[in-house]
Order: structure tokens, then C-alpha cells, then sequence
């Protein structure tokens, strides 16, 4: 299931109290683009959680008619994902945690599987206040944690609209409607919850809900709305759902100027490597090697897109000549850990290895998986390894992957865990493919 949301901040401002319903909206809308306007660079940290859902009910016709009936659904298989999320000038970019470095494709060059949503910070907000033609109604007030908060509904026809549903070559541009919570007191903006309008039939799905909310933050002396969680939950033709959590962490402003360089993809897929103190290893293509991981993963709170250390246990070596010596630290990141529930519970497992240290400086490691390798018997368990040939350019391109069987999470996988490569060639990146280099 594909989708992008290609469509959200808010800044307080004071205002007398019994103010009519369109004089708080005034306001309100004047608080979110002054908030747009000023808004610094800044970045954070995404957690998503996700879990995909099927019915239990066998549906003949469309399940978009079931309305509330869609229930009970039962667990098909869920996941979570670990990005850094960057609001710049051109809008959101991404990248794997803990890299600092931001490539100008698109979030679902990054994810290719599964629900995913963009316009988070901005352009939900932007949508509704400044670009999109929304029409408004006031519905009442409500009292919540102690303050007064106005509750007002909008809807932004089809042919206002920008909001596409879907993959880039089949998405569908959709109208829109939804609510806000707005402070009466401040006029700041508590919550936003956007819902598309029903969805053709040919995307699969019948509608989908992002809710958003609001809590004050202050960089470079700017004080502003930023999101703190979001819920996306997207209802299917045939009953199921797909539901998303998301929660921002680490939020902090950029210091420093950004650059944009042209380096091979390997060197900059990890940010920890050392141009200026790399030794001159030149790692030939078709050298068979061993790698173990170096740490546990918790599946309780590991993620995709999280490094993980690993470390040789076999040596790199072109005949006679040893390149890198056995036990030397790898640096590999985790591109797939998911759970499926159907059937015997089933996690698996992805790992691709992005650097290995030498003298102290991490050098790009490319390999592929050693399909020919060994595999050893598990001594518990049911653990099955596969090599996962990926998708060209994707996430899960020259990552290995295992599958465990009959598991529960939360599960820990130990240290130790064996892998077998062949390093490969140094895969230069498309000239048109810009990468932005973002100091925290």
C-alpha cells in the first residue's frame, strides 16, 4: 500500500476573550502564516510506528460502504521506522537517522513499502490557511485540560486542492475536509485533523485521516507551533486499515551553512566517514568475507533505519595481501524489521553494511550478500536467512535478511549474529541527484 500526503505550524498570539467565531478564526489564520513565515531550519527526529490490519468479515463489494461497521479487525504485521526529518526551503527532506546528510529524493524513494505520509511541519497548514481556498464553519466549543477551545470545520474542494493519494506514476489528486482546535483564549492552534474525501475505487482505499498536534517550541529566538505526534489511519477497500503513529524527538535548529556535493552514493550513505584522515584502502570487487553483529537488537525499540555495530570475523584480503584485518568494527544500518502475525509469527530482519574501520577511520564498505556462503543450523528457534536482492537505488538494495519464526515481541536477537558477503563496485551517484549536507 502506497500514498503520499503531499500537503501543517502555528504561532500564538493573544486576543481578548468573547471574540466572535470569525475574529478568533482571523486571528488563529494569522498565528499559523506568521508561524510559516518565520519559521527557522530546523530538524528532528520521526519515529513511526505502523501496523496493517485486515478484517475478519469476508467482504464481496467494497468495504468503502461499511461505514463504521468495518470492524473487528485482527494484526497482519507491523513495523517502525527512524528518520531525520529536515524543514528547509524547499520543504521536507529526509534521511536515515543519524547520517546529517539529506539527498533530494523523495520520501518514498526511501520507504518503499507500506503507508508513509509527508508535510508534516508546513504544508498541511499552508494548505489549509494560505494556498488551498478552504471553506470554514464554526461548530461550537469545547473545555479540555482546563482552557476553552473553539472547534471549527473546513473543506477544500478537488479542484482547489493539492493533496495526491497514492504512488508518484498512480496517485490521485483528492479533496479534503477536517476540524481544528484552536486555543479561544490565544488563538493558537492545538490540533489539525484532515481527512481526504471518498477515493476512487481504482487506489484501493476509501479514505484516509491524519491527525496532528500542536505544542510551543522556540529556536533562534522564534517562538512557534511544532508537531508533536501524528495518527494517519488509512481505510481499505476490503476492509483492512493501515494506522500510523508518529512522535518528533530531538528537535534542534541548524548551525551552520548547507553545502551540496556530488560524492559517490557509498561514501555518502554514512556520515562518520573521515575524508580527511581515510587511509588509501582500495577494496577490489568479488572478495568473499564474514561479518557478526557486534550489539543485540531489541526489537522493542529498535527501528528501521537505525545503525547497528558489527565487526569483521573473517579478514578482507585480495590473495597474499590482508586489506583489513579480521575483528575490525563495522558499521551496518538496519533496513527492514518487521513482525507478521498470520499464520506461525514470523520477524524479519534486513541488514546492509554502509562502513568498515580502518586505523580508525571508517572507509565505505559495498558489498552484496554471499549467496553461496554456508549458512549454519540455528541451535534455537527456526531461523531461515534469504538474500534480499532489493529494489535498484532502494532502502534494502545489498542487504541481507533473516527470518525468525515462531517469535513474540517484544524479542531480543543476540549478538553474534553471522552474515557472508562479496564486496562490490563503488556505485557513483546520478549527477542529477543532489545531496545536502545539514551540520546539527
Amino acid at each position: 500500500m502506497w500514498f503520499r500526503l503531499s500537503l501543517a505550524l502555528s504561532f500564538a498570539m493573544t486576543m481578548q476573550a468573547q471574540q466572535n467565531p470569525m475574529d478568533l478564526l482571523h486571528l488563529v489564520r494569522a498565528t499559523v502564516v506568521d508561524s510559516l513565515k518565520r519559521q527557522p531550519r530546523f530538524m528532528c527526529t520521526e519515529t513511526v510506528e505502523r501496523g496493517e490490519y485486515e478484517s475478519r468479515r469476508r467482504y464481496t463489494a467494497t468495504g468503502c460502504d461499511q461505514g463504521p461497521r468495518r470492524t473487528p479487525l485482527r494484526p497482519v504485521s507491523s513495523d517502525r521506522l527512524r528518520l531525520d526529518v529536515a524543514q528547509a526551503s524547499s520543504g521536507e527532506i529526509y534521511s536515515w537517522t543519524g547520517e546529517s546528510r539529506f539527498n533530494d529524493r523523495d520520501l518514498l524513494d526511501m520507504v518503499h513499502d507500506g503507508a508513509i505520509s509527508s508535510g508534516t511541519f508546513s504544508a498541511f497548514l499552508s494548505a489549509v490557511f494560505q494556498a488551498e481556498r478552504a471553506t470554514f464553519t464554526y461548530n461550537g466549543a469545547i473545555t479540555e485540560g482546563g482552557r476553552t477551545l473553539s472547534a471549527f470545520g473546513f473543506h477544500v474542494a478537488r479542484e482547489n486542492s493539492h493533496y495526491r493519494f497514492g504512488p508518484r506514476e498512480h496517485s490521485v489528486v483528492t479533496g479534503y475536509h477536517g476540524t481544528l482546535l484552536a486555543d479561544t483564549a490565544t488563538a493558537a492552534l492545538v490540533s489539525l485533523v484532515v481527512s481526504t474525501d471518498p477515493l476512487p475505487l481504482e487506489t484501493g482505499s476509501c479514505f484516509a485521516t491524519t491527525t496532528l498536534n500542536y505544542s510551543s517550541a522556540r529556536m533562534q529566538g522564534i517562538d512557534f507551533l511544532l508537531p508533536t505526534e501524528s495518527a494517519l489511519n488509512v481505510a481499505h477497500a476490503d476492509g483492512g486499515e493501515s494506522r500510523n503513529r508518529t512522535v518528533f524527538s530531538n528537535c534542534h535548529e541548524f548551525r551552520g551553512d548547507s553545502s551540496i556535493s556530488f560524492e559517490p552514493a557509498s561514501e555518502a550513505a554514512h556520515g562518520d566517514v573521515n575524508r580527511a584522515k581515510a587511509p588509501a584502502v582500495v577494496i577490489p570487487e568479488g572478495l568473499r568475507f564474514g561479518v557478526a553483529l557486534a550489539e543485540s537488537i531489541d526489537t522493542a525499540t529498535a527501528a528501521v533505519g537505525d545503525p547497528v555495530k558489527a565487526r569483521l570475523v573473517s579478514r578482507i584480503h585480495n590473495g597474499s595481501v590482508v586489506l583489513i584485518p579480521a575483528g575490525a568494527p563495522v558499521g551496518a544500518r538496519i533496513v527492514r524489521l518487521k513482525q507478521f502475525y498470520s499464520g506461525e509469527n514470523t520477524l524479519s530482519l534486513g541488514i546492509r553494511l554502509e562502513s568498515v574501520s580502518v586505523n580508525g577511520s571508517a572507509v565505505p564498505l559495498v558489498a552484496t550478500p554471499d549467496w553461496e556462503a554456508a549458512f549454519p543450523q540455528p541451535v534455537d528457534r527456526t531461523l531461515r536467512r534469504r538474500v534480499q536482492l532489493g529494489v535498484p537505488q532502494g532502502m534494502e538494495d545489498r542487504a541481507v535478511s533473516f527470518e525468525i519464526r515462531d517469535v513474540h515481541l517484544p524479542y531480543r536477537i543476540d549478538s553474534g549474529l553471522p552474515s557472508y558477503w562479496i564486496t562490490g563496485s563503488d556505485e557513483r551517484r546520478r549527477p542529477q541527484e543532489k545531496e545536502f549536507l545539514l551540520p546539527r
